[in-house]
């Protein structure tokens, strides 16, 4: 299997924990926020885009290891989807 084809593979794989990581910090603040009360992705509350989940979160949990895990990750997946589209470029020549 090629270096590049594990480093797809890799990222693809980083990139789906960093989803449950992002869907688990929206669950976190809507928690600190509204208590248990259900809220549509409709409703304007609902916080959607990462910015805002990420400032969201800031405000909410001062000191997080969630947040760590999520940069870690981020750092993580961007260095892989360059590795291997370096990779893939230097296997093609």
């Amino acid at each position: 299997m090629p270096v590049y084809l594990i480093a797809f593979i890799l990222s693809g794989l980083l990139l789906v924990a960093l989803v449950f990581i992002q869907v688990t910090m929206r669950q976190q603040v809507h928690e600190a926020n509204y208590g248990h009360q259900e809220v549509s992705p409709w409703d304007v509350r609902y916080a959607n885009d990462m910015g805002t989940i990420w400032k969201l979160h800031k405000r909410a949990f001062e000191h997080s290891a969630l947040r760590s895990w999520f940069i870690a990750l981020s750092s993580a997946w961007v260095a892989s989807m360059l590795f291997g589209t370096v990779a893939f470029f230097v296997a093609s020549r």
